[in-house]
């Protein structure tokens, strides 16, 4: 499998400690691609992009970036301008502090990357993956990426470093409040044991996209002529649950 592109290159900076690098993604996406189509001529729908003043179906060239200050009055940015920006993490990705892994809430994480090093990096890249593994802790900082600065983490996998942006505290909502019903400790003690029964080591590789498949068998199968599978649906009604529990440990 080829590398993939570049999304970020530059360096990570400990101080005047510099490791010249580039960042990839570390995820890709399989899934069958459905495209929308007019139901009378099955002419493919486009995502054009028309004017909302003169109508006019435009293309990326005659597209500039801008926000609207007062009513009517748009101020607008070049390209250039944008990419010149003197924010430090366009470039660079200066680390703030090293914190231990479980300060991490699992909510803050959105997308994943490899960090990969530059030949003249290969050297100091080597040295900072060995100190956050004999330290155990993840590399903190920011990163500037599809015009939008990240708070990072960046954390030895592997031979190597992978970064996962976080979001910020703002971004996260508050857990909405939770209806509350009483249990009694017998049905603690089977969930309890339910969970014991059924506990293992994660295998990653054990699952796949069930939705993906099925998009796949009907394609085929309307391609064949072949009735369409319909999967039954699961009614939810009013269970024992002491019941259920004991049928799972059985």
């Amino acid at each position: 499998m080829t590398e993939g592109r570049p999304i970020f290159k530059g360096a990570i900076s400990l101080g005047s400690f510099l490791i010249p690098m580039r960042i990839i993604k570390a995820t890709s996406e399989h899934d069958v691609r459905l495209h929308e189509y007019h139901a009378t001529d099955m002419g493919r729908v486009g995502r054009s992009k028309p004017c909302k003043v003169c109508g006019a179906i435009l293309n990326e060239d005659s597209i500039v970036k801008g926000m609207e200050v007062t009513k009517g009055d748009v101020l607008t940015f070049t390209k250039q301008e944008l990419e010149s920006l003197p924010v430090k993490s366009t470039k660079t990705i200066e680390i703030d502090r090293f914190v231990a892994a479980d300060e991490l809430n699992p909510l803050m994480f959105d997308g994943a990357y490899y960090v990969l090093p530059e030949d003249i990096g290969v050297k100091a890249f080597e040295l900072f993956v060995s100190g956050l593994k004999r330290e155990r802790r993840v590399a903190i900082g920011k990163i500037a990426l599809r015009q939008r600065e990240h708070i990072c983490a960046i954390f030895p996998s592997g031979n190597g470093l992978m970064l996962n942006t976080l979001h910020y505290h703002d971004e996260i909502r508050d857990m909405p409040s939770v209806p509350k019903a009483q249990v009694i400790e017998d049905e603690v003690e089977l969930i309890r044991q339910v969970i014991k029964k059924y506990t293992k080591p994660f295998e990653h590789a054990a699952y796949s996209d069930e939705y993906t498949t099925a998009i796949q068998a009907l394609v085929d199968a309307k391609l064949k002529g072949e009735a369409v599978p319909v999967a039954e649906e699961k009614k939810v009604e009013t269970q024992n649950l002491k019941d259920a529990l004991l049928g799972l440990l059985n």
